[in-house]
Parts: C-alpha cells; sequence; structure tokens
C-alpha cells in the first residue's frame, strides 16, 4: 500500500496499555510514506 502524500491525523485515549499496540501501526503507516499528525 503507497500513501505517499496522504495525511493522517491520530489520537490515544487516556489508557496508555494501548501504546504498545498502536504506536507500531503508526511506524507502518509513516514508512509507507503518509505524514502522520497526533490530534
Amino acid at each position: 500500500m503507497l500513501l505517499n502524500g496522504v495525511k493522517i491525523a491520530f489520537a490515544l485515549t487516556g489508557s496508555y496499555c494501548v501504546f504498545d499496540k498502536v504506536i507500531p501501526q503508526i511506524e507502518v503507516l509513516v514508512k509507507e510514506g503518509a505524514e502522520v499528525y497526533p490530534v
């Protein structure tokens, strides 16, 4: 999947237990070329 130039905003809940699952997925999006912004 190529995401060059795609801008993605993401938000995390207050639950820190999801960080271990979410951060690797964000890294995949960035490797595919997406611009990822925290909200």
